[in-house]
């Protein structure tokens, strides 16, 4: 956001995205790294739960990118639909 701001004060428009995603799973490293390399409770993150994946989160950027030139989207926050905030994931089965 700043890096947008402080080009806005000079001579060329510049378009930045803040990209806020919520619990993405399938295609990152997230949960292995949160659990320090512990794959079993890496799987465990997400059981009972339909996370985001590397995929939709792409999809949201081109989608931020193809906008017009006039248009800037300035933040990108997505979660999954069972994800509430946070902390606040409802999980099934």
């Amino acid at each position: 956001r700043q890096l947008r701001e402080g080009v806005l004060v000079g001579e060329h428009l510049l378009r930045v995205t803040n990209v806020a995603p919520g619990f993405v799973g399938e295609g990152t490293e997230f949960a292995a790294v949160r659990n320090k390399g512990d794959m079993a409770k890496a799987a465990a993150t997400y059981d009972g739960f339909d996370e985001l994946r590397a995929s939709d989160i792409a999809c949201q950027l081109l989608w931020a990118l193809r906008q017009p030139e006039r248009i800037n989207v300035d933040l990108l926050h997505v979660m999954p639909s069972n994800q509430g905030g946070a902390t606040r994931i409802k999980r099934v089965g």
